[in-house]
């Protein structure tokens, strides 16, 4: 199934991408079969199947299988409740559980024995088998029946595994180990393989005048810079920083450490400081253009495009959220082009960003600038907030610029708020608010902006929600009052004298 992605429309440039939501296995389940999770050349096929009758969708975002019919599965919950899976029978084979998968989480499950149902014949590259799922919702039993086409995984490592960068063997389990700036360009050999940060990484002397990735001014190569060579593997930062990158590319787009993910790309645990990251269209410090799972990173510095004219989709974080989720992760780069301009992400199109917070400035020339994020196209928001001051001209707010449902299933806010000041700038002035410049048929649902410190008295233009002014009585918004407001259901934590912060901060 195919969708056009309207920005791409907007600007004259019309392309197709396969709607995917899908994560590159990250857990290797204790007692299942060593090895078996190797990286395959092989993209897992319509792995994002949704549960259309639980609430706000769970999914199964990969599910691999290897020969002797063992196989992993891990589920991504979007939905707004707890559930619990009770059996998952493939191929007629039953495994019977008793997990919870909580709200906006995921898990991996581990099935035996399925070579009767579902199994892989040597050399296949991926096999179809019908799952029956069976869960508890609410206090009510459920059963999801769907068929699911499966990549088939081995022992082996990828083809042509020679060590690309240091140690390792590039599998999920044996990734290689990345320690200087250039091994870091040297994923670009191997855009399916798995790495890991063995140490910080400084790129500035590398990518400035005289350094080996300077190449002519244009500094960094974008990790997967074409939207034909996408960087389809892992990246493991064990929580190391990569300082001081630099990437000169304003004509281009796909634009960052990571220029566009596939849908089964992951990318981790990593912090990008100091970086100066300059481009046209998707242009993120960490991922141009996102269709994976970007999670538990962050980024400070700068993002700008050069000429502002024209530019599309700037994020401090990411540029572009393409079918993709932004996880756990904040932005303290300043973030300055002209449309779609925000400090998580730019332009979020049926994307999810959850417990994400931005503390940059974020200006944009043009429209469509937001604290968190600028364009919101069908997307959903949750636990998220911005401190963040948003400066431009019209469609401005505190947390996102526009908040847009098109008659979609999503353009959703929820448990969210906006502190940073909104100011407009420039010939005719339109919509700009506390938390959401324009609010187009979108849902805003527990939410609140500080209009003293955003200078804005309203929340948004247009539309309908539950949006809560704090009225400047910012002190039955701090600590545990403010939590409560926010319907806390363990994402957020009490801070005397202050606004919420998220659990994990």
């Amino acid at each position: 199934m195919f969708f056009v992605n309207e920005k791409m429309a907007q600007g004259t440039v019309e392309y197709l991408v396969i709607i995917a939501v899908v994560v590159v296995l990250s857990l290797v389940v204790v007692g299942l079969f060593t090895g078996m999770f190797s990286n395959s050349s092989q993209q897992i096929i319509a792995s994002s199947d949704s549960f259309s009758s639980i609430s706000g969708g769970i999914r199964i975002v990969e599910s691999v299988i290897d020969e002797e019919g063992d196989s992993l599965i891990r589920f991504s919950n979007n939905s707004s409740d707890t559930i619990t899976l009770t059996k998952i029978t493939v191929g007629g084979v039953p495994n019977d559980f008793s997990e919870q998968v909580v709200a906006n989480d995921s898990k991996t499950f581990s099935l035996s024995d399925l070579v009767s149902g579902c199994k892989c014949l040597s050399g296949q590259k991926s096999v179809s088998c019908e799952y029956v799922i069976n869960y508890i919702q609410n206090g009510l039993a459920k059963t999801d029946r769907l068929t699911k086409t499966i990549e088939c995984v081995n022992d082996s490592v990828p083809v042509n595994s020679t060590s690309v960068v240091g140690l390792g063997s590039g599998t999920l389990t044996d990734p290689w180990i990345i320690n200087s700036c250039l091994e870091l360009q040297d994923m670009n050999l191997r855009l399916d393989g798995n790495y890991a940060l063995g140490a910080d990484i400084n790129c500035y002397s590398d990518t400035q005048s005289g350094g080996i990735l300077y190449n002519n001014g244009s500094g960094f190569i974008p990790v997967g810079f074409t939207t034909s060579a996408k960087f389809t593997g892992s990246f493991n930062g064990n929580n190391h920083k990569i300082y001081s990158l630099y990437i000169y590319r304003p004509n281009g787009a796909g634009v960052g450490l990571f220029g566009y993910t596939s849908a089964t790309a992951l990318v981790r645990n990593v912090g990008v400081v100091d970086q100066n990251t300059i481009g046209y269209w998707d242009t993120g410090s960490l991922v141009g253009h996102n269709y994976g799972l970007v999670m538990n990173s962050y980024s400070s510095g700068t993002v700008s495009a050069s000429p502002s004219h024209l530019s599309d989709g700037l994020g401090g974080l990411v540029g572009t959220n393409d079918y993709g989720s932004v996880l756990n992760s904040y932005n303290l780069a300043n973030v300055t082009g002209y449309k779609n301009i925000g400090g998580i992400v730019g332009w979020n199109y049926h994307g999810i960003v959850s417990n994400s917070f931005n503390n940059g400035t974020i200006y944009g020339v043009y429209s469509q600038i937001g604290g968190l994020i600028g364009y919101n196209n069908q997307g959903a928001i949750s636990n998220s907030y911005s401190t963040g001051s948003v400066t431009s001209n019209r469609n401005i707010g505190g947390l996102v610029g526009l908040n847009n449902n098109n008659g979609g299933v999503n353009g959703s806010i929820s448990n969210c708020f906006s502190t940073g000041i909104v100011t407009a700038v420039g010939g005719n002035q339109t919509s700009f608010n506390g938390l959401v410049g324009a609010n187009n048929d979108g849902v805003i649902n527990n939410s609140y902006w500080d209009i003293g410190l955003t200078t804005q008295a309203n929340c948004f233009t247009l539309g309908t929600g539950v949006c809560t002014p704090t009225n400047s009585q910012v002190t039955e918004y701090y600590g545990s009052l403010g939590v409560a407001k926010l319907n806390n259901d363990g994402n957020w934590v009490a801070v005397a004298g202050d606004y919420p912060k998220l659990s994990w901060q």
